[in-house]
């Protein structure tokens, strides 16, 4: 099966520019977005046309402000369950984390805060980093086969971004962002899917400042990724970053599983 992950910086905005059906005639099983910047109320257009392209979708949507963050999930096969938000909290007031299950395995579509605005700062951020990573610990531990994608926001290591140098002190390469990915990696058991495929590949990101022009020169951040706990490896059968879908300032991730 083939499931997709995109940061698309607005889903009416990909609409619009011509890219949302694009994406569908990609005729991946599960498409993950984040940054949908919109309420369910202001997609029917979009919807519309996920559904005739044999999609059920699902999103989750700010309440603290709109056209703000926000995930959308789209599948083929309908979820037997969907959850919004942490296990073992209420809501989710930015519209950040569904859960889908299927049969034995769970999908995450997540995007975690930038860190560096008000509605979202980085104690944010490094709060919601921690309760992810017990997230997919909690349902790996309830017996489901978990895969995690979406915008982490952190760049883990200096392989990861085209100037660790220069940006050892921003958000998005700080050490206490990156150690908390060590946690998810170590204590928690989890694998960064690209990173497990391609040890040592340099260049590769999935994110560039559009008002720098900074993708034509490859100068980015890898921030996008796929994550499962180690256990669940066997059934990852590949991984790419799909640098030839243009319409965000992100670039879509790839994966291919076994059913």
């Amino acid at each position: 099966m083939k499931l997709l992950s995109w940061n698309v910086n607005g889903l009416r905005a990909i609409h619009r520019k011509g890219h949302l059906v694009p994406l569908l005639h990609e005729n991946a099983d599960i498409i993950m977005i984040q940054e949908t910047k919109a309420s369910v109320d202001q997609l029917d257009a979009e919807i519309n046309i996920i559904s005739k392209a044999g999609y059920s979708s699902f999103f989750s949507s700010s309440k603290v402000r709109k056209g703000y963050s926000g995930t959308g999930y789209f599948s083929r096969e309908t979820p037997d369950e969907v959850i919004y938000g942490l296990f073992d909290e209420d809501s989710d007031e930015q519209g950040r984390l569904i859960s889908a299950f299927h049969g034995k395995r769970c999908y995450c579509c997540v995007y975690i805060p930038n860190g560096g605005g008000a509605i979202a700062p980085l104690s944010l951020k490094l709060a919601y980093l921690r309760n992810v990573g017990l997230h997919v610990k909690h349902f790996q531990e309830e017996g489901y086969e978990v895969v995690l994608c979406g915008d982490i926001n952190v760049a883990h290591t200096a392989i990861d971004l085209a100037r660790p140098e220069a940006n050892k002190k921003s958000i998005g390469f700080l050490p206490e962002e990156r150690a908390l990915l060590d946690e998810w990696f170590n204590e928690y058991e989890m694998v960064d899917i690209f990173r497990y495929f391609y040890p040592e590949t340099t260049g590769a990101y999935t994110y560039w400042d559009q008002k720098t022009f900074s993708r034509e020169k490859n100068v980015g951040w890898r921030i996008d990724y796929g994550i499962c706990p180690i256990e669940n490896l066997s059934f990852i059968q590949s991984v790419q970053h799909r640098n030839d879908i243009y319409g965000s300032d992100h670039c879509p991730l790839e994966l291919r599983l076994t059913t």
